[in-house]
């Protein structure tokens, strides 16, 4: 099992990396600024908690994310099945197929 943590730079596997980035509304650069020069490949956004501030910042990163074309993940469950499966699975071993051959 794949436990994600929240530190900087966490590698997963030797091409993956799990950041944690200040929110829209903090410091720069912050998470908007990297969405915005193209520098995340995957937004992973789970709001910790309900509140008001949280939650328009989680939209503002979602927005953004769906903006400029990042795949979004935003269910905590599909996550962990995401990145178990990408880590399980190198590189070499995805192929691209046709919808028949599935």
């Amino acid at each position: 099992m794949v436990k994600i943590f929240p530190y900087e730079n966490l590698r997963i596997r030797k091409d993956f990396f799990v950041f944690t980035l200040f929110t829209a509304s903090d410091y720069s650069p912050n998470t908007l600024d990297y969405i915005k020069e193209r520098k995340i490949d995957l937004v992973v956004n789970i709001p910790k908690n309900l509140s008001k501030t949280e939650l328009s910042n989680d939209y503002t990163i979602r927005r953004s994310a769906i903006d400029f074309n990042i795949p979004l993940i935003t269910n905590a469950r599909l996550a962990k099945a995401f990145i178990n499966a990408f880590c399980r699975i190198g590189r070499e071993e995805i192929g691209i197929k046709s919808w028949g051959e599935y």
